[in-house]
């Protein structure tokens, strides 16, 4: 598991104005959860949080605040409307010797049967959600998706790693290959082929057994013969 510093200082004063300001010199306001204590109120540059939040990979943050030291993990983050800029962060506190609950990224390898026949590979979760001691969580979860065919998929349920439990429901798609239009086009093209050659040819005999009774006219009644002659 990767780790990610940051170097901080506890707020003194809190409350919306004392935020503010904060935000004003480039500081982002952060609260610290758990350990059994009151929480830590505390601000770190905001050039600091850049590499930690706009990533999908997973840390857990050493935090340093005034010479204190932490391990956490990021739990929420709360942004500016318009802006779009980080107003505010909570952390939790975790511990070696207790279970981590976290989002790891999905990272999918590999080149999939159904992809080789006509499908298309669809990474339905970007992360899922587990628990481990930290000693046990890996960076992220690698799944090898040759073997998937066209309509098949792997779920929370069909992933396994050692120590680590996925706390998703099981029945949660991760990634599946889906039908394409091509393939279906192939499909509804083919098929109807094959059934109207099948069709067509009884209804083409019944037809040529009735053609000539169908086209050939009806014989004329003939004409009386007007004599001419008359003695």
């Amino acid at each position: 598991m990767k780790f990610f510093e940051i170097q901080a200082k506890k707020r003194e004063v809190l409350g919306r104005k004392s935020s503010r300001q904060d935000r004003k010199q480039e500081l982002i306001p952060c609260v610290l959860y758990g350990g059994g204590k009151e929480n830590v109120h505390f601000v770190a540059p905001a050039t600091q949080f850049k590499h930690l939040v706009y990533t999908p990979q997973a840390y857990i943050v050493k935090l340093n605040i005034d010479e204190q030291h932490y391990l956490a993990v990021l739990k929420d983050a709360q942004y500016h409307p318009v802006s779009e800029k980080i107003e505010h962060l909570d952390f939790l506190q975790v511990f070696e010797d207790k279970k981590v609950t976290i989002n790891l990224p999905v990272h999918l390898h590999g080149f999939p049967i159904g992809v080789k026949e006509g499908g298309k590979l669809a990474q339905i979760k970007r992360n899922v959600k587990v628990s481990a001691l930290m000693k046990d969580l890996p960076e992220s979860i690698e799944l090898n998706v040759d073997h998937l065919k066209i309509g098949h998929s792997i779920k929370i349920q069909d992933i396994k790693v050692d120590n680590v439990n996925f706390l998703d429901l099981k029945n949660v798609v991760v990634a599946t290959v889906k039908v394409t239009r091509v393939v279906v086009e192939e499909v509804t093209t083919a098929a109807p082929g094959a059934d109207a050659t099948a069709a067509t040819a009884p209804a083409a005999a019944v037809a040529g057994a009735a053609t000539p009774a169908a086209a050939t006219p009806a014989a004329a009644p003939e004409k009386k013969k007007k004599s001419s002659d008359k003695k």
